[in-house]
């Protein structure tokens, strides 16, 4: 009999998790494998199992309906979620996509969204809130959203549509008045928003969707968030790719904040929105095809999709090369003194028209002591991809308080997309020479040495950034990441590991 007491072997471990990433698209690395212990062992003995080869040969039954199998992977997606989570993408949907959405499809007063890697449902409800909140009346329209995972247990709860204090975490307590009736310390959905909402099970890696589509056709927009931080890049660009076939033509795409590589999307548009990245589908091509309504006023401009490449001179502070080892003893200044409380958001609603931004801009230019409104500035323009404005943005606030790490943490990425990488990794050794519990700075740092080929570097900054991360609590979310976790991190940190070690 499988029990604790019989240790797997580094081969049988092995050898269980190419078998999950066959079956799943899910990628165990080996600082996993005791949650993949734990898993054999929970499976054998629920079902009895005497031995690893009878496990197996159960593991390996037709995948439909397979209890066993169903049971194995459960123990292994365990997924994070919560109501209105990343508030910036929550902004996104309920300030420009859904108003699109909605105006697009005026004539058929018909809406498909779909949920993928939904968990225990907190996102597809979200969804049903908002376009409940936007549609005016909505009774004339037809609105249906499908909400899938790989994991029935996450899917059982996301049916029953009841919820704990935790799913609620980043709302107020009028959220849970308004749209729950409360049972004792639960919350259940209210029947009007679960009308909206079918859930069911879906492995995105089977690459055969029709069962569960069930005649959907289009969707007008696809979520999926976190999900592609357990696959490899061969089973995410598959997965993308059959999401572009199922997107109405125009249809959007949203992912997660760590998910957004331009080599995996180039199929689709990508949009910039405040501290949200979001792709469409468009084969038109035509200037007609989205003019993103930005509080920064400009009747004639369109968003580009792309970061432009500017020919102006880009900020560079010359100075000396920081030494790889980013510790705390190798930085001249305390980063409590140094950093405010992050995120510091952009000034993309503070203004409505053209004049008062005008005087904005003159306001902050007056106060010469105040490099927060600088950086403000810089970060705007920089979602609206004004890099020359945001450059020069980013110049002022380093005037005003040259030790201001995010400041070069922000000239780090805008360096990136413009290809000059060299550049770019001198920015972020500046950020986190002067703040070295910067943690997004160690993210870019070895994305950069990622993008270089210094393998060696890369790894060695990730378990910097790990060692970081563990000091931290839990599930909270990270200054300057556009809404990342601590876990969310985490997660990205173990599957690259097992690639590299």
């Amino acid at each position: 009999m499988i029990n604790k007491k019989n240790n797997l072997s580094e081969t049988e471990l092995k050898k269980f998790a190419d078998f999950v990433r066959e079956k799943s698209g899910l990628m165990i690395n080996e600082n996993r494998h005791s949650d993949l212990e734990k898993a054999v062992y929970f499976t054998a003995s629920k079902y009895d199992s005497p031995n690893l080869e009878n496990l197996i040969s159960l593991l390996n039954n037709p995948p439909s309906n397979n209890e066993v199998l169903q049971t194995f992977i459960e123990q292994l997606t365990i997924g994070e979620t919560s109501f209105m989570r990343n508030q910036p993408h929550v902004e996104a949907l309920e300030k420009h996509i859904l108003p699109e959405i909605i105006e697009r499809n005026t004539r058929e007063k018909e809406i498909r969204i779909w949920s993928a890697g939904c968990s225990t449902g907190e996102e597809p409800y979200t969804l049903a809130i908002l376009l409940k909140r936007i549609i005016k009346p909505f009774d004339k329209w037809d609105v249906k959203i499908l909400g899938t995972d790989i994991n029935t247990q996450a899917l059982k709860k996301a049916q029953a549509g009841i919820y704990g204090e935790w799913s609620f975490r980043n709302v107020t307590a009028d959220f849970r008045v308004d749209h729950f009736n409360q049972s004792g310390g639960l919350f259940q959905i209210l029947p009007e928003y679960r009308r909206m909402v079918e859930f069911a099970y879906l492995n995105l890696i089977s690459y055969d969707y029709k069962p569960v589509i069930n005649g959907a056709n289009y969707f007008d927009l696809i979520l999926c968030k976190n999900v592609f931080l357990y696959f490899s890049e061969d089973n995410s660009r598959k997965v993308i790719k059959n999401f572009y076939d199922l997107l109405k033509d125009p249809g959007w795409l949203m992912m997660g904040p760590s998910e957004t590589s331009q080599n995996l999307f180039e199929d689709y548009h990508t949009y910039n929105f405040p501290d949200a990245i979001v792709y469409q589908k468009n084969s038109r091509d035509d200037e007609n095809e989205f003019r993103l309504i930005i509080d920064k006023p400009n009747n004639s401009t369109t968003m580009s999709t792309n970061l432009s490449t500017s020919n102006s001179e880009i900020l560079f502070l010359e100075g000396k090369e920081f030494d790889d080892n980013l510790d705390e003893k190798n930085s001249l200044f305390q980063p409590s003194i140094l950093q405010p409380q992050l995120p510091i958001s952009d000034l993309s609603n503070s203004t409505k028209t053209e004049e008062n931004w005008a005087a904005l801009i003159k306001e902050v230019e007056e106060d010469e002591e105040n490099h927060i409104a600088a950086y403000r500035l810089a970060k705007t323009f920089a979602n609206q991809n004004e890099l020359n404005l945001a450059t020069a943005w980013i110049q002022k606030t380093i005037d005003r308080n040259s030790l201001f790490a995010p400041a070069y943490y922000l000239n780090s990425l805008i360096l990136d997309e413009q290809g000059d990488l060299d550049r770019s990794l001198a920015a972020i050794r500046r950020c986190l020479f002067l703040d070295p519990k910067f943690l997004m700075g160690y993210y870019k740092m070895a994305e950069l040495f990622k993008k270089t080929g210094e393998e060696k570097r890369y790894l060695k900054t990730l378990l910097v950034l790990e060692k970081e991360l563990a000091q931290l609590e839990k599930g909270i979310e990270i200054p300057e990441s556009e809404g990342l976790t601590t876990n969310d991190l985490l997660t990205y940190i173990k599957n690259q590991k097992e690639l590299l070690i």
